[in-house]
């Protein structure tokens, strides 16, 4: 008996051991991803590369700039759920990217985050974003996408963008019908094109706001300024491991 007791505590516990690896790969959490072309650097929430403990945030701040010739990253901030504010959003925000070569160069910044539930149905799908961007002939580009298909970086789904801006101060607010049904991923896509020498900082947010949404998304902008002072602040001070 006490054999046969022993070996059903052995099951149970691989059979438990089973259920958190899968609760564990289903519920990933954030993932940013940054790529020149040639070299791509994915970092997962409280992975290697995210310097920054808190779930739900992505803190990179490569030494030296990273690993991009020609390209000095200083920090780029990826914030999802449960540290949002604000239910079925994510954001992408960098306060220094800069190209230092003569030559044409392009990079890409991505953040997706799966399983999100709320809100669901009748929505819209909102890209807020703002920055600056120097250097003659550069371009900065942002996608964003809600995909029912709950696939991390998943571009299947709804779409909204590319809203494209030259060299200055750039500011932006898109919007489009939606009906996610959980769970869903979101995903945010910005596309930097260096002609030449140039710096850009930006901070881009996705969100899923409930119908009616007319007043609501009017006082978006006003409500997005707080938030974007409150990551900044959160970026700023985050502990380095």
């Amino acid at each position: 008996m006490a054999k046969s007791s022993s070996s059903w505590i052995r099951i149970l516990a691989i059979l438990a051991l089973t259920l958190a690896v899968w609760v564990s790969a289903a519920h990933a959490g954030a993932q940013f991803k940054i790529s020149d072309g040639v070299t791509t650097v994915t970092v997962l929430d409280n992975g290697p590369g995210d310097s920054d403990p808190t779930v739900g945030v992505i803190l990179y701040a490569p030494g030296g700039g990273g690993p991009f010739p020609g390209l000095l990253v200083t920090v780029d901030t990826g914030i999802s759920k449960p540290v949002h504010p604000f239910p079925g959003t994510i954001d992408l925000s960098a306060i220094e990217v800069t190209s230092t070569s003569a030559g044409a160069q392009n990079f890409i910044l991505q953040l997706s985050d799966t399983d999100f539930s709320f809100p669901q149905g009748a929505t819209h799908l909102v890209m807020s974003l703002g920055g600056t961007l120097t250097g003659s002939g550069n371009t900065i580009s942002f996608d964003g996408y809600e995909d029912n298909t709950n696939t991390i970086f998943g571009t299947s789904g709804l779409h909204i963008g590319p809203a494209t801006f030259g060299p200055g101060a750039f500011s932006g607010l898109l919007l489009a019908g939606s009906f996610p049904v959980a769970p869903y991923s979101l995903t945010e896509i910005v596309s930097i094109h260096f002609a030449g020498p140039g710096v850009t900082s930006f901070d881009t947010e996705l969100r899923v706001v409930p119908e009616p949404a007319t007043l609501t998304l009017l006082g978006l902008g006003v409500l997005g300024l707080g938030a974007c002072a409150w990551r900044r602040r959160k970026g700023e001070a985050s502990p380095t491991r």
